[in-house]
C-alpha cells in the first residue's frame, strides 16, 4: 500500500478569502475616517449656527451684500424695515412640526420699489380638526427681525398652484407668494421671531 504525501499549500480559495478580508478592512477603515471627519465638520457647523443665532441682529442690506460676495449668511440674525406696498396678503402653507399639523403664514417684506424678501410669520396649528387654510389676513409687516434661511427645493408633496405645500420654506411656496405680491425676491427668506408695525 502506497500513500501519497498530502500537499499542504495555499489554495486559490484561501488567497481569494484573504483578499476579500483585506478589501473589507480597507473599506471599513476609510468609512471610519470619513465618519470622524464628518463629525468634526458637523460640530463646527453647529457651533457656527449657534453663534449666528445668538448674535445681535444686523441690518439686512449689509448681510445681503456679504451674501452677494459669497459669504454664507444662512442663520444670520437680521432686521429689515419693510416699505408699505399696495397689498401684503398672507399666504398660508401646510406644515408639519413633529406631531402637530397646521399652517405657516408667509408674507412679503418690500425692501424697495422692486425688491422683496419672503417672511415666515409663524405657525398656526389646526384648530378643531379643521384643515381649511385660515382666512385671516395679518397686518402688513413694518419691521421684522429674524434669521435668514434658504428655501428648500420642491418636495414630493409640493403642489404649485395650491396653498398646500409641505414645507413652509419651499421655493414653490415662495413662487406662489410672488404670484400674489409681484417683485424680485431675495434668494433667502426671514424666519421671523419679532415683528413691529
Amino acid at each position: 500500500m502506497t500513500s501519497e504525501p498530502v500537499r499542504r499549500g495555499v489554495g486559490i480559495g484561501q488567497v481569494f478569502t484573504a483578499l476579500v478580508v483585506l478589501v473589507c478592512v480597507v473599506i471599513l477603515t476609510v468609512l471610519g475616517v470619513w465618519q470622524v471627519q464628518r463629525l468634526h465638520w458637523k460640530e463646527d457647523y453647529l457651533r457656527r449656527v449657534a453663534a449666528a443665532q445668538a448674535a445681535p441682529a444686523r441690518p439686512l442690506a449689509g448681510v445681503m451684500a456679504a451674501a452677494a460676495r459669497g459669504a454664507d449668511v444662512e442663520y444670520d440674525r437680521v432686521e429689515a424695515a419693510c416699505r408699505p406696498g399696495p397689498t401684503s396678503p398672507t399666504l398660508y402653507v401646510w406644515d408639519v412640526q413633529g406631531d402637530r399639523h397646521g399652517w405657516r403664514a408667509l408674507g412679503a417684506c418690500r425692501l424697495d420699489a422692486a425688491s422683496l424678501i419672503a417672511v415666515d410669520r409663524g405657525f398656526v396649528p389646526v384648530a378643531g380638526g379643521r384643515l381649511e387654510s385660515p382666512a385671516t389676513a395679518l397686518a402688513p409687516i413694518g419691521k421684522v427681525t429674524g434669521q435668514l434661511r434658504r428655501p428648500s427645493t420642491a418636495g414630493a408633496f409640493d403642489q404649485p398652484g395650491s396653498a398646500a405645500h409641505v414645507g413652509h420654506t419651499s421655493r414653490a411656496a415662495i413662487a406662489e407668494l410672488a404670484g400674489r405680491v409681484p417683485g424680485r425676491y431675495a434668494r433667502l427668506l426671514i424666519d421671523a421671531d419679532r415683528e413691529a408695525p
